[in-house]
């Protein structure tokens, strides 16, 4: 691909093991990249994404986390009504107990899409490779908080201060493993999160509260393996204005 130039622009996603390495050769080659999240998993990889879009400054190149929540609508409509003082009022700064900015998205790992059953890769229950639910979707909600907050401003290591941060582990069984990925074993990489009753405990959920800019935020991601009869992938996110709380609830919402 570096070497045969097809066109100007790469869009990565899939596994995110090489994600962060891929980013930074594309642009070192003079391509524009759109890529999924998370773009990084690791500190090392962060590092590498830190020197991507260096080089894509000095090469005056794209390179965009495309973050598809913005354009969810009632994420939208909340950010534009939270934009009316004599509605909302001015965004409060909150308490690490009571945070003036609330995120939360509710996943499962069995779902239906388009009326099909969802086939997920093996590597998906993998923190190496997929990443833990803090620095995967996670992102969307973070990335919410600071674009609704502080929209069109330059956000700097300096403005954020983390006051606690947690994961836990959602068991899954290896019938509900074959379920999903339709393999009838435990990959080699897999093995060391298989607990003595044969259970995986893959850590994917994940929960931060923190500062930005001295305005308190949580964000949270939670999965269960599919979510009762009747219901779906939900999500709340909330915000705290002088005059107002203003909520979005959407329930049953297809998620990934």
């Amino acid at each position: 691909m570096l070497r045969e130039r097809p066109g100007n622009v790469v869009v990565i996603s899939g596994n995110n093991a090489k994600k962060s390495r891929y980013i930074l050769e594309c642009v070192k080659a003079g391509l524009n990249v759109l890529a999924d999240k998370p773009i990084a998993i690791t500190p090392a990889d962060f590092a590498l994404i830190e020197e991507a879009y260096r080089v894509a400054g000095e090469k005056k190149l794209v390179l965009l986390d495309i973050m598809t929540e913005r354009h969810e609508i009632t994420t939208t409509l909340q950010k534009e009504l939270s934009r009316f003082p004599e509605v909302f009022g001015e965004l409060d700064k909150g308490t690490p107990e009571n945070p003036a900015v609330t995120k939360e998205s509710v996943h499962h790992f069995s779902k239906l899409v388009n009326g099909l059953p969802l086939q997920r890769p093996p590597w998906f229950f993998d923190p190496a490779q997929q990443g833990e639910a803090i620095v995967d979707v996670t992102t969307h909600l973070a990335d919410l908080v600071q674009w609704e907050c502080f929209p069109d401003q330059v956000i700097a290591p300096a403005d954020l201060k983390v006051l606690s941060a947690r994961n836990w582990k959602t068991p899954v069984t290896l019938a509900q493993f074959t379920k999903t990925t339709k393999l009838d074993g435990w990959p080699d990489y897999l093995k060391p999160l298989i607990d003595a009753g044969g259970v995986l405990q893959t850590p994917a959920n994940g929960e931060s509260t923190y500062t930005l800019r001295g305005v308190h935020a949580k964000v949270s991601v939670k999965w269960a393996f599919e979510a009762p009869a009747g219901a779906g992938g939900r999500s709340l996110a909330r915000r705290a204005g002088s005059r107002c709380w203003k909520t979005r609830r959407a329930l049953a919402r297809p998620r990934g």
